[in-house]
């Protein structure tokens, strides 16, 4: 069998090499006739080989959309031609095919990716809601396996963070659809829910309108804005107690309760100086901690933007940005202001640096009468306090350095009003402590958190 074999390929050898020699110039063996038919059968080879890698490339820049050959050009290369008209004219209809095909394969991989972010987005929250049962088993503690509490606490921990960590991207995507909104309709869209094209989003939450904070504390709001933002987050602000004894329809303790208000925004207290509050729960009664989170993720976002945002208020102290890590800042910008100065906070560098806005901000609380007002509440001690620390910002040239001409008329508007003391002032007295050296006030004279700032707002006293 073996020797077989070998006869066979030694024949086989023997037949190559006479083959061969046919084809090796000056050999007595060679044949013009089958050295040209296999030269000529390799040189259409070697051309199709050239063709069909143009032809990729050219599939591929039709696949991107980038062939810098037009159909238009084709066609007028071809012209006259019938048969290479329809050449040309499939291979423009076969363009368009490839740049669909390519664009339907982008917009599945978009949707794929969507929904795998919504469905990791479902199960987080799941995990964290602990409420699904599997086989009797909680889902955390499921998910836990073998690793018991330990296990069940990391698979709450990276729940938590694929949370924050989808509305953080959500969000930081949601700011590029804002880049050409202005400082008014980011608060319309941040506060009310309304974009420009007047499509509503309800949820206060949603990635757009946080979006919308965003970009007023980061990139087109002024200190107007800011202090309107701040007091729409303090409307989110909730009192957390650990010790309450009211129950929701479960009888589960309720620990989470929003501050009721009053028509201006301020929170209201009891007599004892409690929070005048109300739980927070589903329309069946159940503690609804959906709700709580939402108010917790504005109020979270919203500090976070503040730390690196240019824009500064005064009255916004590091305890208020600590109860707002934790969902719990409730004072208005109101009652901030008149907060800092009763506990005399109000110093005469706190004055030389204090944004314009927020001054005028506080001419506006100076102006009004009654007892919820901030003389009232002040008094003529911390009156006079006030008078005379403002003095030395005007005065001292270590202080007064920074301060523009429109800042000192206003610290004078407020010099003014703290000689009024408590009693109600007049109008016409409003009007002359708000003429400076014979120049009108330019405060605005109304302030509604809800509404955008105009330049068309009326100015000075009533």
């Amino acid at each position: 069998m073996r020797r077989a074999d070998h006869k066979h390929h030694e024949i086989e050898a023997h037949h190559q090499s006479q083959w061969d020699q046919r084809f090796q110039k000056g050999n007595e063996r060679f044949d013009g006739e089958p050295f040209t038919q296999e030269a000529t059968t390799r040189k259409y080879a070697r051309s199709s080989e050239v063709a069909k890698g143009n032809l990729d490339a050219s599939i591929r820049e039709m696949e991107a959309g980038e062939n810098t050959i037009t159909a238009a050009e084709i066609a007028l290369n071809v012209k006259g031609d019938k048969k290479r008209e329809k050449v040309a004219a499939d291979l423009g209809a076969l363009t368009t095919k490839l740049q669909d095909l390519n664009r339907q394969a982008v917009i599945e991989g978009e949707r794929k990716t969507s929904a795998d972010v919504e469905i990791q987005g479902q199960l987080a929250q799941a995990f964290k809601a602990n409420e699904i049962e599997i086989g009797g088993i909680k889902i955390r503690d499921y998910a836990g396996g073998i690793g018991g509490e330990k296990g069940a606490t990391r698979v709450f921990a990276k729940a938590q963070s694929d949370i924050v960590t989808e509305a953080v991207t959500n969000v930081k995507n949601a700011r590029s659809i804002l880049s050409e909104y202005s400082a008014n309709e980011l608060i319309r869209l941040s506060q009310e829910g309304i974009d420009r094209n007047g499509k509503t989003y309800a949820d206060a939450s949603d990635a757009l309108r946080i979006a919308a904070q965003q970009e007023i504390l980061l990139t087109k709001g002024n200190n107007w804005a800011f202090q309107k933002e701040k007091d729409y987050v303090a409307q989110m602000g909730m009192q957390y107690d650990e010790e309450s004894t009211v129950r929701d329809a479960e009888g589960n303790q309720v620990r989470y309760f929003k501050v009721k208000r009053d028509a201006e925004g301020n929170a209201l207290r009891n007599a004892d100086g409690s929070f005048q509050r109300e739980a927070i729960l589903t329309a069946d009664g159940r503690i609804d901690n959906d709700e709580i989170g939402r108010r917790r993720d504005i109020q979270q976002f919203f500090v976070d933007g503040v730390k690196n945002s240019k824009l500064k208020i005064a009255s916004l102290s590091g305890t208020d940005r600590s109860n707002m890590e934790t969902g719990l800042f409730v004072d208005s910008g109101k009652q901030a202001i008149i907060r800092d100065a009763r506990e005399g906070k109000m110093k005469a560098d706190r004055w030389a640096g204090m944004d314009y806005d927020e001054m005028m901000r506080t001419v506006q609380l100076m102006r009004e009468n009654g007892p919820d007002s901030m003389r009232a509440q002040l008094g003529d001690e911390q009156l006079d306090a006030m008078r005379e620390s403002i003095k030395t910002a005007l005065e001292d040239p270590r202080l007064n350095v920074g301060l523009e001409n429109r800042q000192v008329d206003v610290l004078r508007m407020i010099q003014n009003y703290t000689t009024a003391h408590t009693r109600d002032v007049t109008n016409p007295e409003r009007i002359t402590f708000e003429t400076i050296d014979g120049r009108p006030s330019k405060v605005p004279r109304d302030f509604d958190w809800r509404q955008p700032y105009s330049y068309d707002d009326p100015k000075g006293p009533v």
